[in-house]
């Protein structure tokens, strides 16, 4: 009897140190998140999975993206399993100075590093990641005050696609973008068209259209001061 109580006492401190082994782990099974730092950032480009959304950023916007995940308060304690969410992902992929890249995830409300452990937002106030991507978007692309800075461009292009919010022309320094014209409905596609911009209001996005049932591509979206088809007679020059 004594020999059966002794196996069951020996079990039952077995288990109990199995069970206290897995509860200090699971509370301290990850440390504080660490972030990225926005010291030497030269860039920060941002891509959705699904796709549907690219940002592209420099300069002081492109570390305020990188500082939100400093300013975040994150935990490692939550029930949920993010692994078995569906919803979209924001991918942002940080270049520094030195050549070095860093990729980090936002699944709101959880974020992580590339190969690493997801974490979960607990700061309420916080402002949600996409919403200030939109913010700073707004902010990149606005039109300098600096009358220097804010001097208009023109360029060539050759239409390729013309949709109601504007068209898809090919310029030969960029390749193929997305010009937003409400007008567009006077562009044809294979006109050749003169656009006047600001190289603030050209950035980065890419997106994609059809050709005869072909999927393209183009690469950046610019909002056009005017645009007008080339006129052979004034001189300009036509592409086709």
């Amino acid at each position: 009897m004594k020999r059966t109580l002794s196996i069951l006492i020996a079990l039952l401190l077995c288990l109990s140190v199995f069970a206290g082994c897995e509860k200090i782990n699971a509370d301290t099974a990850l440390p504080p998140f660490d972030p990225p730092t926005s010291e030497g950032v030269t860039s920060v480009s941002v891509s959705s999975l699904p796709e549907g959304y690219n940002y592209s950023f420099t300069g002081e916007t492109a570390k305020k993206v990188v500082d939100y995940f400093s300013e975040v308060q994150l935990t490692s304690k939550y029930d949920d399993n993010p692994n078995e969410m569906t919803g979209m992902t924001l991918v942002v992929s940080i270049t520094y100075q030195d050549g070095r890249t860093e990729t980090l995830y936002e699944f709101s409300p959880f974020i992580r590093k590339d190969g690493g452990s997801w974490y979960k937002i607990v700061q309420n106030d916080a402002t949600h990641f996409h919403t200030l991507l939109n913010e700073l978007n707004n902010e990149y692309n606005e039109i300098p005050n600096d009358p220097q800075s804010a001097t208009s461009i023109t360029s060539h292009g050759y239409v390729l696609y013309v949709s109601e919010d504007g068209f898809v022309a090919h310029i030969n320094a960029y390749g193929n973008v997305f010009v937003k014209n409400k007008g567009s409905d006077a562009i044809d596609v294979f006109d050749t068209v003169i656009i006047e911009y600001y190289e603030a209001n050209l950035f980065r996005e890419s997106g994609s259209f059809d050709i005869a049932g072909e999927i393209e591509q183009y690469s950046y979206m610019l909002e056009a001061i005017s645009v007008r088809v080339a006129d052979p007679s004034k001189g300009d020059p036509v592409f086709g």
